[in-house]
């Protein structure tokens, strides 16, 4: 990860004084009595984002990972050859 990746969430938090902070697609609040509930477990979804991957069958999610797979077996093969080409 590289520092300028976070550009936005460095001006989203305000600095020191947490300043114009707002809620977001990707910044949201959760009452403290649902994280207690929740058994302190911090690791919450997003509420805006839809549970689309719950709902996917395990032969869609495979298809999915194999042709992710492919694609980057692809850039790994292409910057094999182009470290070739430049020797």
């Amino acid at each position: 990860m590289r520092d300028e990746e976070f550009d936005e969430c460095i001006a989203w938090w305000g600095g020191r004084e947490r300043e114009n902070r707002e809620e977001n697609e990707r910044a949201w609040r959760v009452p403290f009595a649902d994280i207690m509930a929740g058994g302190y477990n911090l690791d919450l979804t997003n509420p805006d984002t839809g549970d689309d991957l719950a709902h996917r069958s395990p032969q869609e999610l495979i298809a999915d990972l194999v042709a992710t797979e492919r694609e980057i077996l692809g850039l790994l093969e292409g910057l094999a050859a182009e470290l070739e080409v430049s020797k």
